[in-house]
This record gives structure tokens, C-alpha cells and sequence, in this order.
């Protein structure tokens, strides 16, 4: 029907087949196969300087209200969470993206747990994340679509295990 004509548009699209066998008092059973790029991955959804991101929740450990001011530690802003001192890190400033009155802090769980700072948390979504491919954008891994069928940025994995720093290196 109508119905499955709409999911096999958009396997196909997604470069993904539909096997439908159907038997006559016994069901009908489907195979849908997908590329192994395309992934569904529980995000955190969040903006910060005008742009909608989505951040992986395997490093999210709780969203917490940043203050006005924080401690400087080394120069650098310090937040005491849990009692135990975190740097605070913009995401804004990682991305290289024009400041934002950052107010939202996400603690972020790495080998060096940090909190980072966002101008909002719009909720939690589980996205379909297509890899860049043509472009690349220094901590950003892919592209998904909101519900609502916004553009969403995926801000990598391991650039948020790394502490939001830059993965390239400059040449000597």
C-alpha cells in the first residue's frame, strides 16, 4: 500500500533494499538492509550560536545550570561538580563558532571528565546520523534530521572523549 511505498522511498533513498515475502496464510515477512554508515544513536540535543547539534549520550552524564561567574583555575573557568573541580569547556569556542551566552552545562564523562557549556538543551532525540562525506568540519561527524526535519550537526564522538581539542595537528 501507500504505507510501504513511503519506507521503500526512503530505504532506497538511503541507498538500503526491501525484501518482502508474503504467503498466503503464513504472514508476510520483511528484510529491510541498510548501509552500516547509516546508524540510529540516542543523542542529546543542543544549540549554541544559532546552530542545532546533536551530542552522543555514551559521554553525557547530567546537565547542570552554569553560574555568572566560575572559579580560574590556571586561567581557565573551573566549576566544582559533585565536589570534584571540572574545567568548563564552550562549545561555541571549540567549533570556532562566534561566542553565545553559554548558561547550560553538560557534564561530559571522558578520561578527563569536563563540563560544556551550551546555550540550551532542546531535549533528547534517537538520530539517524548520515556521515560527512564531502566535507570536513573539525568536530563534527555527521548530519542528522530532527523531528521537526531541522538540519542537525553530530558533534563526534571522539572529539568530546578528547575534550573538545582539535584532532589536527599542525605540520612542523
Amino acid at each position: 500500500g501507500v504505507g510501504m511505498d513511503v519506507v521503500k522511498t526512503a530505504v532506497e533513498k538511503n541507498r538500503g533494499a526491501i525484501r518482502i515475502d508474503s504467503q498466503l496464510g503464513s504472514g508476510t515477512k520483511f528484510a529491510i538492509r541498510l548501509p552500516i554508515e547509516l546508524s540510529i544513536v540516542p543523542t542529546m540535543l543542543v544549540s549554541t550560536s544559532g546552530a542545532s547539534l546533536a551530542l552522543p549520550m555514551a559521554v553525557v552524564e547530567r546537565v547542570v545550570e552554569l553560574p555568572e561567574e566560575f572559579s580560574m583555575v590556571g586561567g581557565a573557568p573551573v566549576l566544582k561538580d559533585q565536589g570534584r573541580p571540572l574545567p568548563v569547556r564552550s562549545l561555541a569556542g571549540a567549533l570556532g563558532y562566534e561566542e553565545a551566552p553559554e548558561r547550560v552545562g553538560i557534564v561530559i564523562n571522558a578520561p578527563q571528565p569536563y563540563i560544556l557549556a551550551v546555550e540550551a538543551v532542546d531535549g533528547t532525540a534517537d538520530l539517524v546520523i548520515k556521515p560527512m562525506t564531502a566535507l570536513t568540519v573539525e568536530g563534527i561527524t555527521g548530519t542528522a534530521r530532527s523531528a521537526e526535519g531541522e538540519l542537525v550537526l553530530v558533534v563526534g564522538l571522539s572529539f568530546l572523549m578528547d575534550g573538545c581539542r582539535s584532532t589536527v595537528r599542525m605540520a612542523a
